[in-house]
C-alpha cells in the first residue's frame, strides 16, 4: 500500500464536500412549469452565484501541499481507471508533470465523479474508507 502525504481524512471531508458540489447543477428549465414536481424540479439544485461552496473546495484543494494535490490526482485517475494500483508511483509522476494549463483544484473539480474516483482509488491502493458506502 502506498504511503499517502494526504491524511485520509482530508480526503473523505473533501468527498463530502465535493458530493455536495457536484450535486448541483447549472440547468435551467426555460419552461418553468407552475410547481416544482411539473418541472421536474431541475432548479431545486441549481447553483447560485452567491453559494460559495465551489470556491471553498477549490481553495481546500489549492491550500494543501503540492504533493498533495498530486496525490489526489493520481487517486481520480486510479479510481477512474487511468493507472492500476501497482503502478501509483507513474501515476504520482504523470500528476507532477501535468501540465495542460488548469489548477490542481480545477483539473479535479471538472472531472464529474472526482469523489467516487477518490473513493475508488484508495479502495484499489488498500485504504479502507467507510464513506465509500454512503451514497
Amino acid at each position: 500500500m502506498p504511503e499517502l502525504n494526504i491524511p485520509v481524512s482530508i480526503i473523505e471531508q473533501l468527498v463530502i464536500r465535493a458530493r455536495a458540489v457536484q450535486g448541483k447543477s447549472g440547468e435551467v428549465n426555460p419552461n418553468n412549469a407552475s410547481n416544482p414536481t411539473d418541472d421536474n424540479m431541475l432548479e431545486a439544485l441549481e447553483d447560485d452565484p452567491e453559494d460559495l461552496t465551489a470556491q471553498e473546495l477549490e481553495l481546500e484543494i489549492d491550500k494543501l501541499e503540492p504533493d498533495q494535490r498530486n496525490e489526489l490526482i493520481a487517486l481520480m485517475w486510479t479510481g477512474r481507471g487511468d493507472f492500476f494500483p501497482e503502478d501509483w508511483n507513474s501515476a504520482l509522476i504523470q500528476a507532477r508533470e501535468r501540465t495542460d494549463g488548469f489548477s490542481d483544484s480545477t483539473y479535479l473539480l471538472q472531472e464529474p465523479l472526482v469523489a467516487e474516483h477518490w473513493l475508488e482509488g484508495l479502495r484499489l491502493i488498500g485504504v479502507d474508507v467507510a464513506l465509500g458506502s454512503v451514497r
